[in-house]
């Protein structure tokens, strides 16, 4: 089952700032995980690719649609200083 998940061109680009700019695995994991949904792929196909389960796929596209999954980005000062 493919999810319609659309990101802007400056969603897009944050998140692929986010991924590379981080340490953690398990977040560039969810930084993936956003992008390939955005890329139209099912989810089964995108947990296969990722190694992970189904559930994280659902829960990290959940996150990220209630905003919680950003605004941890931006306390942790991954995205930079919040002006």
């Amino acid at each position: 089952m493919s999810i319609g998940l659309s990101l802007s061109d400056s969603q897009r680009r944050m998140i692929q700032s986010m991924k590379r700019k981080t340490r953690s695995r398990v977040e560039a994991m969810r930084c993936r995980i956003i992008l390939l949904l955005d890329d139209g792929e099912a989810v089964s196909r995108l947990s296969a690719m990722v190694d992970c389960v189904r559930s994280t796929v659902y829960t990290t596209l959940y996150r990220f649609e209630d905003g919680a999954w950003t605004d941890c980005w931006i306390n942790a000062g991954i995205l930079g200083r919040v002006r």
